[in-house]
């Protein structure tokens, strides 16, 4: 999901700036091959500058950078 900032409150749609995140999310257990798939996400260079992407009950969200 790199088309838009991870953040659901920025409209940002552009990779020209911010950074990356590699995650890895777990698959639920009744799937047979790999326990965990990998995704990238992307925060733009304003948001990234105050938060990160973290798994939140399995699922990625946006966290203060700082606390």
């Amino acid at each position: 999901m790199l088309s838009k900032c991870l953040n659901p409150v920025c409209s940002a749609r552009y990779l020209r700036e911010g950074r990356i995140f590699h995650l890895e999310i777990p698959l639920s257990s009744t799937t047979s091959g790999p326990a965990r798939r990998r995704a990238l996400f992307w925060l733009c260079g304003p948001c990234s500058s105050t938060l990160i992407v973290a798994l939140r009950h399995g699922a990625p969200a946006v966290e203060p950078r700082f606390l």
